[in-house]
């Protein structure tokens, strides 16, 4: 990809060598909300012009207030997070998603907590698996720049 900003300090980039065909385009930029483009035809010799606007995100705190938890179990756990309008938020979990976690880990007198990040601002509901436990429905709101606390106690099945 290649980066360059415009007078008016707008960023333009370029990514090239992408087959012909009808792709699904998704930018991901670090505290910022996920933008995507669907049914994006790239043809061949011509360029495909997109335009991406970036919201600054929010981040979600999950935070499990149970003592006993099962660790193999929580290995299994499984979540599908629907937007406002009941469309599933799709983000790809990113290697910086990782890097992110080991150089700034969540509050260390937290147990039982990790953070989903870069969110637009909606009302979300959250369906949360985890082996041995009952399935948790819960919602929560992102506001922009903001990490919304979300704390969940499982009951076991």
């Amino acid at each position: 990809v290649q980066l360059s900003a415009d007078a008016e300090g707008k960023v333009n980039f370029e990514k090239a060598g992408i087959p012909v065909g009808t792709w699904t385009i998704i930018l991901q930029v670090a505290n910022y909300a996920p933008v995507t483009h669907r049914n994006v035809k790239i043809t061949r010799d011509q360029s495909t012009e997109l335009k991406f606007v970036l919201e600054p995100s929010g981040h979600v705190e999950i935070q499990f207030l149970n003592d006993n938890l099962n660790p193999s179990a929580a290995q299994d756990m499984r979540y599908t997070i629907k937007d406002s309008t009941g469309a599933v938020y799709e983000r790809r979990f990113t290697f910086a998603d990782l890097m992110r976690s080991i150089m700034n880990p969540v509050d260390s007198t937290k147990k039982n907590t990790f953070v989903l990040y870069d969110f637009p601002p909606d009302t979300y509901t959250m369906e949360l698996t985890m082996p041995g436990y009952q399935m948790v429905n819960t919602k929560f709101t992102i506001k922009s720049r903001e990490t919304t606390p979300l704390k969940i106690t499982l009951v076991e099945e």
